[in-house]
């Protein structure tokens, strides 16, 4: 019986679920339900906001008419704004409540010239008739609204307005051209009323406010733009300093505007995006220059060329024009201690038109110099061989191409291998009408070894080859000794960087001339150089326009003319629109390698340097200005590691109006940066705001962190000079004072001492 009872419980569960719904039935049904709910709640909400938006809307449409009508109504004089121009009974701005609900009501009334009045080409009083823009604005259940009326209102007859004239305020940016929807606020005081206008410019940047009561300097006018700079007139203030809305000064560059009654009165304004400095305080090496030409005359020393003895001495050799402005080659000693070994220059040689100078020593400081001269009527190659005092041992120099006398060689460059056994020179030459590379082996006796001058490249056509360089390997088996050349080279139609290798004998050992810059453009590629690194890598670098203008682009190879780096790399930190050109590269005692170039980057040309390690990563944050002055145009550098590991660097320098040549030492490693924090600094523009006395525009003291930073933010387009009051500033990057554009953001560097 008990088990029978169980038996008809199950059972009658059972039927009950097959006759009801089961829980998920049931919540599903709830939350469908809810979501029909909310969303017939949510229609009933916004048709609710949309009655009563469009009930406040009637609102405010019935209130502008009624203050239309009142306008309207009133005498044409009273038509006008407290403080306005036209002035008259109406606040710029007010607030009506209706039914509990605030409308701001802001009235803009300003007078309108008529073209048919009659009065042609040009009516300066402007005040034919009145224009009223009214805006009303309330916030109501779809967020903040906005209704605008306008109407004209006109006189009963022709109204000329005694005893005012036309003020138009135009804004303009640093380029000249016209900013549109300036902020324009103009205020003034009479005796009998006050002008307080805020307004925009036009599409034309322009202001024209017609019937302005006439007064001399009477007329405060502010100007400026989100994110732009402000310019305003000052008052005449005897006993002020500043231009402010309380405080003018003495003699303002910009007065405030006058009105000349019945006249058309036009001022100008200049505002622009702000801009940025980002000021940082360091300490770096500088480099100890000095002329290394000793002459007085006003004529030019260019095209400079450097070797260092292994005792230390400075060898330097150039093109000079002091002989009655005839290019000759000069050259001069300098011992470890930069003394002058030699008095006067010594020149190499009578003949005229001599260019293109290079140098090498051997082991025993004996100096081969090479250069290229017309003294037979077309440029050949010449070299002539100096002892240490100075005295040179072959006269007038020794022609080097011996097959080619009518055609021109030009720009050699010249070696000496390690033993001082023998001395490698190359050079372009034209003797197949269009210039390829040939190179010669010689004694130290001025012999050549080679029965005939070797052409380098192996491109037999009419392509163009120049610019050659030449280098000797560093890890060699004396008497055999491998020769690596570089130039570029134009087979490909546009001009790219090629290099070859030779053996001693002067076969080659790359079966074909490789191409040493890997981009895949047609752009150029100019002015090779390359150093053989102490374990036997070459590192190549050139000027590239890949990017539109000239870099400084360098890479790596092995002696069998594989490529290391996967990419050029570029040197030079600068990508704006300025060139870099003509680089050299040394290797230093540390595997890591320095590279200097002739860079435009602040207008003239400077001298500018990097340091890279063996994988291509820069070593100094920054690329380093090694001239110390920035006026006028330095080029041509050349580089050298002298006898204490230091960098050694030359160039020729137009600071002083003519060409002379410079070099310069760095004495502690440029890679060595020390921030100098909390450095006190005055930096103003050359903006004025008065002249007598002078009263910059922008004037302010700050110090750099405690890291030696300063960022200035919200500065206008100028010129700004920077005084360190506790230390001198020996270089700047950019130069002092910083010319600073609009919308732009500067980068830079004091190096104080």
């Amino acid at each position: 019986m008990k088990l029978k009872s169980i038996q008809n419980i199950k059972t009658c569960a059972s039927g009950a679920r097959r006759d009801g719904f089961t829980l998920i039935e049931a919540v599903l049904s709830v939350f469908i339900i809810s979501i029909l709910v909310v969303a017939i709640l949510g229609m009933f909400s916004f048709a609710l906001r949309l009655v009563m938006e469009n009930k406040l809307l009637v609102q405010a449409i019935a209130l502008g008419e009624e203050k239309l009508e009142i306008i309207k109504n009133l005498s044409y004089d009273n038509v006008g704004t407290v403080s306005g121009i036209p002035s008259g009974v109406f606040p710029q701005n007010e607030i009506d409540n209706v039914n509990g609900t605030d409308y701001s009501i802001n009235y803009y009334i300003v007078y309108v010239d008529d073209p048919a009045d009659g009065i042609s080409p040009t009516d300066f009083s402007g005040t034919d008739y009145k224009k009223v823009r009214m805006q009303i604005s309330w916030t109501g259940p779809m967020g903040n609204q906005t209704q605008t009326f306008v109407t004209s209102i006109s006189p009963k007859r022709n109204h000329n307005v005694a005893g005012t004239g036309t003020l138009s305020i135009v804004v303009f940016n640093a380029s000249g051209q016209a900013v549109p929807q300036a902020s324009v606020r103009v205020q003034a005081s009479f005796a009998t009323s006050t002008v307080d206008i805020n307004t925009q410019t036009n599409s034309l940047g322009r202001v024209v406010i017609p019937g302005a009561p006439a007064g001399t300097n009477k007329y405060s006018i502010v100007t400026t733009k989100t994110n732009y700079s402000t310019d305003r007139t000052c008052s005449i203030d005897v006993a002020g300093a500043a231009c402010t809305d309380a405080v003018g000064n003495p003699v303002p560059t910009k007065a405030n505007a006058s009105v000349i009654e019945g006249d058309f009165n036009e001022i100008g304004f200049a505002i622009d995006i702000v801009s940025q400095l980002n000021i940082r305080t360091i300490r770096q090496s500088v480099a100890a220059d000095w002329v290394i030409n000793t002459d007085a005359t006003a004529y030019d020393q260019d095209n400079p060329s450097m070797a260092i003895c292994p005792d230390g001495s400075y060898i330097f050799t150039w093109r000079d024009k002091r002989q009655n402005d005839n290019p000759r080659i000069y050259a001069q000693k300098y011992d470890a201690n930069r003394i002058k070994q030699w008095n006067p220059d010594l020149a190499l040689t009578t003949a005229n038109n001599q260019n293109n100078p290079d140098v090498a020593v051997d082991k025993d400081c004996y100096i081969y110099v090479v250069w290229n001269d017309d003294r037979n009527g077309n440029q050949d190659i010449y070299f002539s061989k100096i002892n240490s005092s100075g005295n040179q041992e072959w006269g007038e120099g020794k022609k080097v191409d011996t097959q080619a006398e009518s055609a021109d060689q030009t720009i050699p460059q010249i070696i000496i291998n390690a033993s001082s056994t023998f001395e490698y020179i190359i050079w372009q030459d034209s003797r197949n009408d269009v210039n390829d590379i040939y190179a010669q082996k010689f004694t130290p006796a001025g012999n050549g070894v080679w029965a005939s001058e070797k052409r380098i490249n192996t491109d037999a056509t009419t392509a163009t080859q120049g610019m050659p360089k030449i280098q000797i390997d560093t890890m060699i088996i004396e008497g055999n000794e491998n020769l690596y050349f570089a130039w570029y080279d134009n087979r490909n139609s546009n001009n790219d960087i090629f290099s070859q290798k030779y053996n001693q004998d002067g076969n080659n050992v790359w079966a074909n001339d490789t191409r040493i810059n890997t981009d895949a453009t047609t752009t150029e590629q100019m002015n090779p150089d390359f150093v053989i690194s102490n374990d036997n890598y070459l590192y190549y670098t050139w000027q590239d326009a890949r990017f539109g203008n000239y870099d400084i682009f360098s890479q790596k190879y092995d002696t069998n003319s594989a490529k290391i780096w996967a990419n050029d790399v570029r040197i030079n930190s600068d990508i704006g629109e300025s060139s870099q050109d003509v680089p050299a590269i040394i290797e230093d005692n540390s595997n890591n390698f320095y590279i200097v170039w002739e860079d435009n980057r602040y207008g003239n040309s400077d001298i500018f340097m990097q340091k890279i390690d063996s994988d291509g990563n820069k070593l100094i944050e920054f690329d380093t200005r090694i001239n110390q002055t920035n006026s006028n145009e330095q080029g041509n550098p050349d580089i050298f590691i002298n006898k204490n590991g230091f960098l050694t660097v030359t160039w020729q320098d137009n600071n002083g109006g003519n060409l002379d040549i410079k070099a310069a030492v760095y004495n502690i490693d440029p890679q060595i940066i020390t921030n100098i924090g909390n450095v006190p600094l005055s930096i103003h523009g050359i903006k004025k705001i008065g002249e007598n006395p002078v009263i910059y525009k922008y004037s302010n003291n700050f110090s750099t962190n405690a890291n030696g930073t300063l960022t200035l933010s919200g500065l206008e387009w100028d010129d700004y000079p920077i005084v360190a009051s506790t230390y001198n500033i020996l270089t700047s990057d950019p130069p002092l004072p910083i010319i600073l554009n609009a919308d732009q953001t500067i980068n830079v560097i004091l190096n104080l001492e």
